[in-house]
């Protein structure tokens, strides 16, 4: 996918999150900009197609792991949707999320819940060879919503530009 916004030409490569297919595109993403890592919040409590035993969101947490911290994005942004919000708001007012996460001792309530999973995320990213941690933007969001999107692509453009200047900067 390609788009123009603000005159600057973006590329989006959509690579999936099959297991069995990382390896063989990762390494040609490298010096990439930005990394869009789009996680579904709704998916705390399914499991994966090819694997019955594996919950969605763990897996997604131990992709986002091995590619934020991956040797081919070391000089790239890095931008986080925590995607399908809405159904996430209807699914914990039925679902109790500690149920899948027994680690999570938090009330059962929209806010409560979205901190932890995203600081579960945040803390897969290791610290760097300056001792510093990888920043990570993180989003909201509901695909649904052209409101929404818009507002977070327009966070996300001037994420990647700023990025931009200021590695022609230094």
């Amino acid at each position: 996918l390609t788009l123009n916004r603000r005159e600057v030409k973006f590329q989006m490569v959509d690579v999936g999150g099959q297991r069995s297919e990382r390896r063989k595109w990762i390494h040609c993403f490298e010096g990439v900009t930005a990394v869009l890592f789009v996680s579904p919040l709704a998916e705390f409590d399914q499991s994966l197609f090819e694997d019955s035993k594996t919950n969605r969101m763990k897996e997604s947490l131990d992709l986002f792991g091995q590619i934020v911290n991956n040797k081919f994005f070391d000089k790239s942004s890095f931008i986080l949707f925590l995607n399908k919000l809405d159904i996430f708001q209807e699914k914990v007012k039925k679902i109790r999320f500690a149920e899948f996460f027994p680690e999570y001792a938090g009330s059962n309530t929209e806010n409560d819940i979205k901190q932890f999973i995203k600081q579960m995320f945040l803390s897969k990213v290791q610290t760097q060879a300056e001792g510093e941690k990888r920043k990570v933007y993180v989003h909201y969001t509901n695909a649904t919503s052209t409101e929404n999107i818009n507002t977070v692509f327009t966070d996300v453009c001037d994420i990647i530009i700023n990025a931009l200047l200021k590695e022609n900067i230094y």
